[in-house]
């Protein structure tokens, strides 16, 4: 079942004319806080379509969201924007919910920018029977609680490991050898950068663009930098290999020697490149 989320969109004055760009920008923002919410892989599983849109006072928009494959997908994402919604603009005395990271509370501060700056919104989700009004006034009240929600957003520690993709781009950061990496679990994108000349020198030896070109798969090992919400955003660059290649037959990963007197616990860390 589809869940719609009908936007009616005017100017706090109401003697002053409505810009376009900001009335479809809060349409946009709307979406991207919902996705948001979401784990990468339900994101990919959901779908926004414009329904209804109407120039008349007040500017009016229906959006769709409708789950490409799982079924509750399309309720999540509608009743996790309206609660992100209630709870900013409320005086909630709890924590945030699961889903409410740093992220999500970037996109947040992106849409209660608009209206602390001129505009009037109404969200109404009618199959779950809510409806938020946002002024300027319920505005700067979220945009003082987001940023103390970011304030106290978890700082990770940088740590060392391995992270397996696909390069899908490379180029330079800050005048620094670097290339994007495409992670295989949830298809995030990584910056990777190469800081050391040698490092760069022996990479650049032992890797082409074939690899890249063929979907190679590699493992980049270096310090890992996360963001707020945890998620890795860049590496420090100390190697690039190949995985090792999987067996060919049963009977080579039935060998006694195929873990090369390892555990199974100890070469699977082996070839992630964690030991």
């Amino acid at each position: 079942m589809a869940h719609k989320v009908i936007l009616e969109i005017k100017p706090s004055d109401p003697t002053s004319e409505l810009d376009a760009v900001t009335a479809f920008g809060e349409v946009l923002d709307t979406i991207d806080l919902a996705n948001e919410t979401l784990p990468p892989k339900a994101r990919r599983a959901l779908r926004w379509e414009l329904e209804k849109a109407s120039k008349n006072s007040p500017f009016t928009v229906e959006i769709e969201a409708t789950a490409i494959e799982s079924p509750e997908i399309d309720f999540q994402a509608v009743s996790h924007l309206a609660g992100t919604l209630e709870y900013l603009i409320d005086d909630v005395d709890a924590p945030p919910p699961e889903w409410l990271g740093a992220k999500a509370l970037n996109k947040a501060k992106r849409l209660f920018e608009k209206n602390a700056d001129g505009v009037r919104s109404n969200i109404t989700f009618p199959e779950i029977n809510r409806e938020i009004r946002i002024t300027q006034i319920t505005a700067h009240k979220a945009l003082r609680r987001i940023e103390e929600l970011l304030s106290k957003a978890i700082e990770w520690p940088t740590e060392l490991g391995s992270v397996e993709g696909l390069i899908v781009e490379v180029g330079r950061h800050y005048k620094k050898p670097s290339f994007t990496l495409r992670t295989s679990r949830d298809s995030g994108s990584i910056k990777c950068i190469v800081t050391d000349d040698e490092v760069m020198e022996r990479i650049g030896q032992e890797h082409t663009w074939a690899g890249a070109w063929m979907s190679k798969p590699v493992i980049v090992s270096g310090k890992i930098f996360r963001d707020k919400a945890g998620q890795i955003h860049s590496i420090e660059v100390r190697d690039v290999r190949y995985p090792p290649s999987p067996p060919n037959n049963l009977e080579e990963a039935l060998d006694e020697g195929f873990t090369e007197g390892l555990s199974a616990e100890e070469y699977l860390k082996k070839i992630r490149g964690e030991m």
